[in-house]
């Protein structure tokens, strides 16, 4: 029998924050992955949106994701996705200068995109290890490579090992 506290203490916030996150609907990580593709990447968004959603009800306000970034990463996608198809396709043969001007805009909106999509994705990664109790190297962990390069399906994969192990 274990007589320290700490150890207690941690097992059960961790089993605690393992049930919250279980309150993330468990789906298979192919349809993630299909359903990325087919929305030319917006189902990636709102997947991390809704999740989010779920993630900051289940966490005290301290550690809470800020609103703003879902709502910066979300238009400033959308601003850089119409600025990056809308000009050559009507304005290349009209205006080549005004199409320089937006794809440059586009460009700097793109960064800003790119900027706060990493910041999402890497909060709600050490919001999961955080709930999960989960330390580097254990089963249950999110690491860093894995997230930059798959993000949503490497989270998705993650909380469904959650369900089925956790």
């Amino acid at each position: 029998m274990n007589n320290n506290p700490e150890n207690d203490l941690s097992v059960t916030s961790s089993s605690a924050g393992i049930e919250k996150i279980k309150e993330i609907k468990r789906l298979s990580t192919w349809a993630v992955v299909a359903f990325a593709m087919i929305s030319f990447g917006i189902y990636t968004f709102y997947w991390l949106f809704s999740r989010t959603k779920i993630l900051n009800s289940n966490l005290p306000e301290d550690d809470r994701i800020a609103s703003w970034i879902p709502i910066v990463g979300i238009v400033s996608f959308a601003l850089y996705f119409i600025l990056s198809i809308v000009p050559p396709l009507f304005l290349i043969s009209t205006n080549p200068e005004l199409v320089s001007i937006l794809m440059g805009v586009g460009g700097v909106i793109g960064l800003v995109y790119f900027v706060v999509f990493l910041v999402w994705i890497f909060k709600f990664r050490s919001r999961l290890n955080l709930l999960s109790g989960s330390t580097s190297g254990e089963k249950l962990w999110l690491g860093g490579v894995l997230t930059f390069i798959l993000n949503v399906m490497y989270f998705q994969w993650k909380i469904n090992q959650i369900h089925d192990y956790g």
